[in-house]
């Protein structure tokens, strides 16, 4: 029964999404829908980040307990694990805390190897601009006051704009990606969802700087990042976890 449950839940979840070209510009539910570019994302300030705060070693966070955990979703909601090396293709459809992207796809690691060579769009319904209503923002309003945030001597983070809800950036057009997908098939149609947790690393870069002041930062400052961090050292366990992540699908060879 949880099971029946869950799957139930997905296929509204991908029924919404894919019928996205019927989705308002702007509609009751608070959706708005935005084609654009990482560059034209990261042109713009009207984004805040949100920064991941927390080490590794404190969330547990270790490569068994990843693939633990993706395994897991798999099982529950019926979905196939597919990982491929991809370039990304630069176009973006934004929604309110949910994203597609597109990228060419180079190689499959692990799933159906006929991907190789064509193009795919991917969904992220964990992730993007998350679009506060009046009544969010005046909680949230509430909740700086309570630890002890002013508007004098913290103005910026009492602005009311768009936040960036994800650890990991947009994929940056061009690059290449190792990308950990869940696949779920709907009356014969394929649907590719990213991974929960951490979906995609970057095989060109290896760039990211702590993002200074936490949540209420700027997207445009750190729009090079691969990944969004408060610390160096929570920036360093992130590419020390990417690094086994990598060894792990692609070998020791990788680079």
């Amino acid at each position: 029964m949880k099971k029946f449950l869950a799957v139930q839940i997905a296929v509204i979840l991908i029924s919404c999404i894919a019928t996205k070209a019927a989705i308002p510009q702007i509609g009751d539910a608070g959706l708005i829908r935005i084609n654009t570019t990482a560059q034209e994302l990261s042109d713009t300030d009207a984004f805040t980040i949100r920064a991941m705060g927390s080490r590794f070693s404190e969330i547990e966070l270790t490569l068994d307990r990843y693939l633990e955990h993706q395994n897991w979703v798999r099982d529950r909601f019926g979905s196939e694990i597919v990982v491929i090396t991809a370039t990304a293709a630069g176009r973006i459809d934004t929604f309110n805390n949910m994203y597609i992207e597109y990228v060419d796809v180079l190689e499959v690691t692990q799933g159906d190897p006929s991907l190789a060579g064509n193009s795919l769009e991917i969904y992220c319904e964990w992730g993007g601009f998350y679009l506060r209503d009046v009544v969010n923002f005046k909680r949230y309003l509430e909740r700086l006051e309570s630890q002890g945030y002013t508007r004098e001597n913290n103005p910026e983070a009492f602005e009311w704009r768009a936040q960036y809800t994800s650890n990991l950036n947009f994929l940056k057009d061009g690059d290449k990606y190792l990308i950990i997908l869940h696949k779920i098939t709907l009356e014969g149609i394929h649907y590719y969802f990213y991974a929960p947790i951490f979906s995609h690393f970057n095989l060109d870069s290896d760039y990211s700087v702590p993002v200074q002041n936490g949540n209420y930062d700027r997207y445009y400052k750190y729009s090079e990042n691969e990944f969004f961090g408060q610390t160096q050292e929570i920036v360093d366990d992130f590419y020390e976890f990417k690094r086994e992540i990598l060894e792990y699908y692609l070998g020791e060879d990788y680079r």
